[in-house]
């Protein structure tokens, strides 16, 4: 199988256009993303609790997003947060019992609208924090678990329900869940001082 593959030069030709082709979308996606965690972080560092899979999630969500994989957007977007999020319960709960408390013990595999309540009676998140986090569950769900067209969730079903292309739709999901993604870590729970250095550096992309 191996004998077959085509050369490298063919490879490298259809690397760089698929490169080249969408650029300045991508730029101005990278600008926007730059922006929003400029503005909502105000410059401070990430603490981003969750291990591995919150790291590799956060990773993959933005550079998702630079580069049009809207669905992808959506699906890792959701996957992070619920691991943040989860990940933070856990911290506060291990704090609280460091400090006298009585914590509520975390399941192992709690629920993402089990987090999201929790994370809301903790005070973590607000009302419309917990209302866009739903909603951003919902889509996922809609994207990773099979629904005939007649769903309305179906994306195809409210393509034309709406009147607009699918794929504008799923842009338009991709757009919210990244505004769910920065409004939630710039949370104060999740940043902490720097020393001065370039805001806008891309440097995990």
């Amino acid at each position: 199988m191996f004998e077959s593959l085509p050369p490298e030069t063919v490879a490298l030709r259809t690397l760089l256009a698929d490169l080249h082709d969408g650029l300045e979308g991508r730029v101005a996606r990278l600008r926007l993303l730059m922006a929003l965690e400029f503005d909502f972080g105000n410059g401070q560092g990430l603490l981003l609790p969750g291990g591995t899979p919150a790291h590799a999630a956060y990773i993959e969500t933005r550079h998702a997003f630079v580069m049009g994989n809207f669905l992808s957007v959506i699906l890792i977007s959701q996957c992070l947060l619920e691991n943040v999020l989860a990940s933070q319960l856990g911290l506060d709960a291990v704090s609280l019992e460091i400090h006298g408390g009585a914590p509520t013990p975390q399941r192992d595999r709690p629920g993402f609208r089990e987090t999201v309540v929790a994370c809301k009676v903790s005070g973590l998140l607000n009302d419309e924090d917990a209302r866009d986090l739903m909603r951003l569950g919902d889509l996922r769900n809609a994207l990773s678990h099979f629904r005939t067209v007649a769903d309305p969730s179906h994306l195809d079903r409210r393509s034309i329900r709406e009147r607009r292309a699918a794929a504008e739709i799923c842009e338009d999901d991709a757009r919210f869940a990244i505004g769910v993604f920065v409004r939630v870590l710039a949370k104060p729970a999740f940043r902490f001082k720097l020393d001065p250095v370039d805001p806008f550096s891309a440097r995990d992309l």
